[in-house]
C-alpha cells in the first residue's frame, strides 16, 4: 500500500550486493540481503529483471557507467530532452 499512497513513480537501483544478479522479487533481496537491512517494501514481481542502466549526465557526451536495460541510444533519443548547462 506504501507505494501505493505515495502516487508517482519510485526509483531505486537494484538491492543486490555487487557481481550478484538483479533480484525480482522481493524473497531474492531478503536471500541476498540477509540481515544486513531492517525492511523489505513487497511491490510485487518486478516487470524487467537485468541490471540498471547508470548514465553519466554531467559528460559530454553522455557516458554509461553501468549497462543495463536502456540502451546507449535511447538516451540520447531527441524525445526525452536536450542536456542543458545550469
Amino acid at each position: 500500500n506504501l507505494i501505493k499512497e505515495a502516487k508517482t513513480p519510485i526509483v531505486a537501483p537494484s538491492a543486490n550486493l555487487f557481481g550478484r544478479t538483479s533480484p525480482t522479487t522481493a524473497q531474492h533481496v531478503a536471500d541476498d540481503l540477509d540481515g544486513k537491512i531492517e525492511m523489505i517494501i513487497d511491490g510485487g514481481k518486478t516487470k524487467v529483471g537485468v541490471e540498471s542502466t547508470v548514465p553519466d549526465i554531467t559528460a559530454k557526451p553522455i557516458q554509461v557507467l553501468g549497462a543495463g536495460g536502456i540502451i546507449y541510444s535511447t538516451l540520447l533519443h531527441p524525445q526525452y530532452g536536450q542536456l542543458k548547462d545550469h
